[in-house]
């Protein structure tokens, strides 16, 4: 997209859309779209702080400036993080039936100890 598609796009949803939606345009907030984990509800989005057109290398952009950082993950950085997330939840699942363990042997030589 150019800046001119852009432009036309903003123009087209602001003398079309706005009057069907009956809501003034400063009621309307621009956001961009990010992914989340197990949302619910409307489309996760991060507000736009303002935006401003590049200079020296970037003089050929439009740049919009996010409230928040955002970045891009690669699909191997999403995998090593979904198999820590695996381990780390395995390794809470064996932690849980340890503890459980503990406590039933505690009992039985509670029991053991009562009986001499």
């Amino acid at each position: 997209m150019n800046l001119k598609d852009l432009k036309d796009q903003v123009d087209w949803l602001y003398e079309n859309q706005m009057r069907s939606m009956c809501l003034p345009p400063e009621d309307i907030t621009v956001g961009i779209i990010v992914k989340t984990a197990g949302s619910v509800g409307g489309t996760p989005v991060v507000g736009v702080k303002n935006c401003n057109v590049g200079f020296d290398w970037d003089a050929s952009k439009l740049i919009i400036c996010p409230e928040k950082d955002l970045r891009v993950i690669e699909a191997d950085e999403l995998l090593a993080l979904r198999k820590a997330s695996e381990k780390d939840g395995w390794a809470q699942y064996e932690n849980r039936n340890l503890k459980s363990d503990i406590k039933m042997l505690q009992a039985k030589i509670a029991l053991l100890e009562s009986r001499e």
